[in-house]
């Protein structure tokens, strides 16, 4: 028996579960790195979508702020656009509103 009270396995050597669970966590890291990679692509293309004044300082919850903010700014627009046409095209602008959670 070795000092450490393990029968037949070095020092450092993992248990056939440990080389599983080991195993399984290296698989989901690299799930979440490719995740994460996938989201920070994601965010990339909205900062480079949204015009400057909109993107917000460097975290990503500000430039989703931005991002709401873009958005209803562009409703406004559209919304002023159709000001004197048709209640149904006012009412189509405005039906985008829902989208927005904040």
């Amino acid at each position: 028996m070795s000092h450490s009270g393990r029968r037949g396995r070095k020092a450092g050597e993992l248990s056939l579960t440990g080389r599983k669970t080991h195993v399984g966590r290296s698989v989901a890291t690299e799930r979440e790195k490719r995740r994460l990679a996938k989201m920070n692509e994601a965010f990339q293309d909205l900062r480079s979508t949204l015009p400057e004044k909109y993107r917000g300082c460097d975290t990503k919850l500000d430039l989703l702020r931005g991002a709401v903010e873009y958005i209803r700014y562009l409703q406004k627009c559209l919304a002023d656009n159709y000001e004197g046409t048709s209640a149904e095209q006012v009412e189509y602008v405005q039906s985008f509103s829902h989208i927005i959670y904040m």
